[in-house]
């Protein structure tokens, strides 16, 4: 993989093939509407969990890079030993306010998933995700971000409103 980077890629510059992983904590809400013929049920609840980060792509300025991102948040509920996770796979950009900034803001939009971990079931609908963070020494970064998705099927609708904040470590 690394050998078909460009040949500016990891060399303390922004531009060029940037990979990032991160871990973090997050604070999730999770609405559950069941609806069946008539029956209409209502159900929220709220977790701490771990958070996960995942950035593929290409810094095409110092301040401008676009990539697949894969956010998530691994928690479990007080009321059962069920393991959840729920993220967004899409795409995102950080935009750095000036060439050199350790600030940057970021959005994402993509699918979302809400998955028992557990048994392995999951559903897939829609996300998006809003966030900032701050480059604490070069490469390093924390960053807090907001994901929202919206899963619809047959009857049954999950959304989740995510906090993260992770720390991630960006190869570039």
């Amino acid at each position: 993989m690394l050998a078909a980077t460009s040949a500016q890629a990891f060399d303390e510059d922004r531009k060029g093939f940037i990979l990032g992983l991160g871990a973090g904590i997050s604070a999730i809400s999770t609405e559950v509407t069941v609806d069946n013929d008539g029956y209409h049920d209502d159900a929220s609840d709220s977790s701490v969990g771990f958070s996960t980060s995942l950035k593929i792509g290409y810094g095409f300025t110092d301040q401008f890079a676009l990539y697949y991102v894969r956010n998530a948040a691994w928690f479990g509920y007080d009321h059962n030993d069920d393991n959840f996770v729920s993220g967004i796979s899409g795409v995102a950009a950080n935009y750095y306010i000036a060439p050199k900034s350790p600030i940057y803001v970021m959005a994402g939009v993509g699918f979302g998933d809400f998955a028992n971990f557990s048994e392995g079931e999951g559903e897939v609908g829609s996300a998006f995700m809003l966030g900032a963070g701050y480059e604490v020494y070069p490469h390093v970064q924390v960053e807090g971000s907001y994901l929202v998705t919206d899963i619809e099927e047959s009857g049954l609708d999950f959304s989740t409103d995510a906090f993260h904040l992770t720390v991630n470590y960006l190869w570039y």
